[in-house]
């Protein structure tokens, strides 16, 4: 019994050993190389917005990206699309009501690979306080320690309630919008990791 549990326990120690790591790295926006921005119509003529202040935390292996995970939170009282009227009119309760909503987060796990530097996730986005399913598609190029992502996300505005009432038809503004997004990521070394 003793010689079998000592081969038991070898076994373990073995199997152990030989089990590879299967911690992804964690990495970290670096804000003034990154933009997030969206794209929609307004009585038929195209406008783009930014938001200045986003972050996201990303877990990823290039060697297990089944195994990745992004939480993003977006601050909604930082978009701008170059008409203060316009802007102004984003943070009421009709729009964003970013006194109520300050934050909108989008949050996936798993990255799935399409071929030549592709991806996809299947996320939730939660705006306004309404949570739907999200596809998220990018590219990804890692140099050393950086990673350099360019995505492109497509939703519908009043699945989230943003621009109700007369708005909500999408006759003046459109219901689709565009999000685009280019980030710079740095790679954090395993003993500043959170």
């Amino acid at each position: 019994m003793i010689r079998l549990i000592a081969l038991i326990m070898g076994l373990t120690i073995s199997l152990i050993t030989l089990t590879p790591s299967a911690k992804a790295d964690n990495w970290q926006i670096i804000a003034p190389e990154s933009s997030l921005s969206f794209t929609a119509t307004q009585a038929g003529s195209p406008f783009t917005g930014r938001f200045s202040r986003f972050d996201a935390a990303v877990t990823f292996d290039p060697a297990s990206p089944e195994a990745a995970h992004i939480h993003a939170e977006i601050d909604l009282t930082s978009a701008r699309t170059g008409a203060d009227d316009r802007d102004a009119a984003l943070m009421t309760p009709t729009w964003f009501n970013s006194e109520a909503f300050p934050k909108a987060v989008y949050e996936a796990s798993s990255f799935t690979p399409v071929g030549d530097g592709r991806f996809e996730t299947q996320g939730t986005l939660t705006l306004k306080g309404i949570s739907q399913p999200l596809t998220l598609q990018f590219t990804l190029e890692i140099t050393d320690d950086m990673a350099h992502v360019t995505g492109v996300a497509k939703i519908v505005r009043t699945n989230f309630n943003v621009g109700s009432g007369d708005f909500e038809s999408g006759k003046w503004i459109s219901k689709a919008v565009e999000v685009q997004l280019m980030l710079t990521a740095e790679k954090v070394p395993a003993g500043d990791a959170p």
